[in-house]
């Protein structure tokens, strides 16, 4: 008997040289049946045509459309598209000179809003928070300073179909320090508090007009979590193991909202012996705290020595489903040169999949930073980037088959 209702994405058996779609069937936990999932392989990595210095931040204005946002080796902000025809790589007109210190990675901020004009924060060369907005063809717009003695890379948001602005930073304080935009027109900076711990930045989302959520790390490496309502400051510990310190330091977890209007966090911890990835969902009233698995599953490729720079990303989906993909840069040993490789892993509110390995290896080497986003059900696209090293994109065209809700990418056995 075929069953019915929602169903985990299991993990996908990936890999470059498959020539077309297959079927690949997973067990599910007792009772649930077993279930075949596309692999449908990732295609790539392929240059983008541009060295960057920092991960990028990328955007979907629409179905086939990409765009996303880096510094580049001349500290410039530079603005890489697909418009579902071609690709673009090119400066973004008349730039500003970006905070550059030869240690932050930090990206740039950009978003965008219900008008669908694109506004990039970043910040500059003098500390102070650069706004520049853009529209969809990449033209137009000019920049403006926003004042500011950031310490940090700023973290802005804007709650969904709403024309308000936010933007979260560190301040020469080591305070939290926020800037709001209403109706076009900006507010003061505003001290909220608290002490975030060099070389971290925040990472904040916006639920609606009146409440934000922001992530910070502070001094001791302990995060917490502060609540920005109707002008309220409420500080709290926030939840999950202790946050793992890689070479470039601390990692602040990364944030962002669910379909559903849910805060979504993802953060590396560690227990004293392993590295681990935990996932933190906040519905307004508290957080629940999911274990995502550890580094000593990850598969060493051959040659390799020992792990370098790690990082993940991950796409919220419907129904709260999900999809993260973590990047590794490896050292040392045999290797000619560092290599890179790549893993995913599926869940549902209720069961979450083994991480799944992606073949080949990213293009090049010192390539440790990633973003991924989606454009459509069963879409993947992911940027590669590490510090002056090439922007490189590799993505997974999911065809659709029997479903059993609209996007689906999977069929029910019994």
């Amino acid at each position: 008997m075929r069953r019915t209702g929602l169903v985990v994405l299991a993990a996908m058996a990936l890999s470059i040289a498959m020539p077309s779609a297959a079927w690949a069937m997973f067990n599910l936990p007792p009772g649930m049946g077993r279930i075949a999932v596309e692999t449908t392989p990732l295609a790539g990595w392929d240059r983008r045509d541009v060295n960057v210095t920092t991960r990028a931040t990328c955007l979907s204005p629409g179905e086939n459309k990409l765009e996303c946002y880096a510094r580049d080796t001349n500290s410039e902000l530079v603005r890489v598209a697909w418009d579902g025809a071609n690709w673009s790589a090119r400066a973004v007109p008349d730039s500003i000179q970006m905070f550059s210190d030869g240690t932050d990675f930090t990206p740039p901020s950009c978003l965008i809003d219900p008008d669908g004009i694109t506004h990039c924060f970043v910040r500059g060369s003098d500390r102070a928070l650069w706004h520049r907005w853009l529209l969809p063809s990449g033209q137009g717009g000019f920049w403006t300073s926003l004042g500011g003695g950031l310490t940090s890379g700023p973290s802005c948001s804007s709650p969904p179909g709403v024309r308000h602005l936010h933007c979260f930073a560190r301040g020469v304080n080591g305070a939290l320090w926020v800037i709001e935009m209403t109706n076009g027109v900006w507010s003061g900076w505003n001290d909220l508090g608290g002490q975030i711990a060099p070389f971290s930045r925040p990472a904040c989302v916006t639920r609606n007009a009146g409440r934000s959520d922001c992530i910070v790390v502070d001094p001791s490496g302990r995060q917490q979590h502060l609540t920005f309502a109707g002008g309220q400051v409420v500080w709290a510990q926030a939840p999950g193991g202790d946050l793992h310190a890689q070479s470039s330091g601390i990692e602040t977890p990364r944030c962002q909202l669910d379909k559903a209007g849910q805060v979504a966090c993802y953060a590396f911890v560690h227990n004293g012996v392993d590295v681990g990835l935990e996932r933190w969902l906040h519905d307004g009233r508290g957080w629940r705290v999911r274990d995502m698995g550890w580094t000593s599953n990850r598969s060493v490729p051959s040659g390799a020595s020992s792990a370098g720079l790690s990082d993940v990303s991950c796409v919220e989906g419907n129904n709260g489903t999900f999809e993260c993909a973590e990047i590794t840069n490896w050292l040392g040993g045999g290797l000619s040169s560092s290599a890179t490789t790549m893993r995913l892993i599926q869940g549902n509110p209720n069961y979450v999949t083994n991480w799944a390995d992606v073949t080949p290896r990213t293009a090049g080497s010192g390539i440790f930073a990633l973003e991924c986003l989606s454009w459509g059900p069963g879409r993947l696209d992911c940027f590669a980037s590490g510090n002056g090293a090439p922007l490189v994109h590799a993505y997974r065209e999911a065809r659709q088959a029997e479903t059993l809700q609209p996007g689906a990418r999977f069929r029910i056995r019994p």
